[in-house]
């Protein structure tokens, strides 16, 4: 039985489980207690990944032996009240209440992933949770930015719809197939795709301190969600921005990301990581959020101080942590 890897996200276990089985992830699903055996869908409820109810994580402990507590921290619902608004009380309406807290999270990614394909490598496959929030758009022991689609074909990447358990394989439809002509999968590794390199120190920086605050290693989710919500707020008014915002003073990946942001269409890729990257970087610039980011991260300045980096130069605008104030 495989344990979990740190931080790793639901699906990404169950795969791990499929592997050692030699099953299908569906099989891997049922397996594990995940979801019933006489279940009409080979693909897994919508709320999957979000949260898992008490019922379902005792049935998880008594097929696999992993705890009650380990599978909760697999699901995004362990970010509620400091990364993403909080849970719902419980009350009779549960499922309804439930339902409706998924939808007000607006920079999840409700059935795919992002992914930093070095860590991939390294890790033996294992996709972590928090590759599936917006927020997260590099990474920053392997300084690169996270990638959201296949190299090759374009698709999505770690969907939840059925697919092959060894998840670092791009499930899509190989590119240059005719309507007439047989498909087949894409069949890319996705471990050895080439991500962009972060060489903007500010931008780690920034990505430093937004996965502490999801870590909650803040000063309480309060001021942590107030900065994610300035944060939503500046990526919002870049997108309806009437007179273009200019990105200047960072990497070109994340430039020419965000010049193409700004042409009419470029409003459908607002979630991806260049993009977030962008409008992270414009946020820092404002008045209010350095302000607010140092004080939910006041705590954490001397794990930010001991970080192996190479500069020391603090993101724009946040006093107090790393470079000179």
């Amino acid at each position: 039985m495989p344990e979990p890897h740190p931080g790793e996200s639901l699906l990404s276990w169950v795969d791990a489980l499929a592997r050692v089985n030699r099953v299908s992830r569906f099989t891997a699903l049922r397996l594990a207690g995940l979801i019933r055996s006489n279940a009409p869908s080979v693909q897994p409820p919508a709320s999957f990944g979000f949260h898992v109810a008490d019922t379902v994580a005792r049935d998880v402990y008594l097929a696999t032996g992993v705890p009650p507590e380990r599978v909760r921290e697999m699901v995004l619902a362990q970010y509620a009240g400091h990364g993403l608004t909080p849970l719902p009380r419980r009350n009779p309406q549960g499922a309804e209440s439930l339902r409706a807290w998924r939808n007000q999270q607006q920079m999840v990614l409700r059935r795919r992933s992002n992914v930093c394909p070095t860590c991939l490598r390294r890790n033996g496959g294992r996709w972590l949770l928090k590759w599936r929030l917006a927020w997260v758009f590099a990474c920053v022991h392997h300084q690169r930015y996270l990638i959201s689609a296949c190299r090759g074909c374009g698709a999505a990447l770690h969907s939840l719809r059925p697919g092959t358990a060894e998840s670092w394989i791009c499930p899509g439809p190989a590119p240059g197939l005719g309507l007439f002509k047989p498909t087949r999968p894409c069949g890319r590794d996705i471990r050895g795709m080439r991500p962009e390199p972060v060489r903007d120190s500010q931008m780690l920086e920034c990505q430093q301190r937004i996965d502490m605050l999801l870590e909650g290693r803040g000063e309480g989710g309060a001021g942590a969600l107030e900065v994610f919500e300035a944060l939503y707020r500046s990526l919002q008014d870049a997108r309806s921005s009437v007179r273009p915002t200019a990105l200047l003073d960072t990497d070109d990946a994340v430039r020419r990301a965000w010049d193409r942001f700004q042409a009419p269409e470029g409003y459908k890729t607002w979630r991806e990581p260049l993009i977030v990257a962008g409008a992270t970087k414009i946020a820092t610039g404002t008045a209010q959020l350095p302000e607010m980011f140092a004080v939910s991260t006041r705590m954490a300045s001397r794990v930010l101080s001991a970080a192996k980096r190479t500069s020391r130069t603090s993101c724009v605008g946040f006093p107090g942590l790393g470079a000179t104030e």
